[in-house]
């Protein structure tokens, strides 16, 4: 599966997907991580394990797909 580690720029690949972390959002966002993990928990597809949180990339697409428009 070393071809999907190529397409995952961030995050760690888990299956057909990215697996992304609080410090992968907020450099997708240029946010800083406090305001990352804000994001993710309200997106409400956030995987929160002990006390981190993970989102899949594909589930952070298909949130961003839901709000847009929305968000101006």
């Amino acid at each position: 599966n070393s071809k999907r580690k190529d397409s995952c720029h961030l995050g760690k690949p888990i299956g057909d997907d990215c697996i992304l972390t609080i410090s992968d959002v907020a450099e997708i966002f240029d946010i800083c991580p406090a305001n990352a993990s804000t994001l993710m928990k309200g997106t409400k597809k956030a995987i929160i394990y002990g006390k981190r949180i993970y989102m899949l990339e594909k589930s952070l697409l298909a949130w961003l797909h839901e709000v847009e428009g929305r968000l101006c």
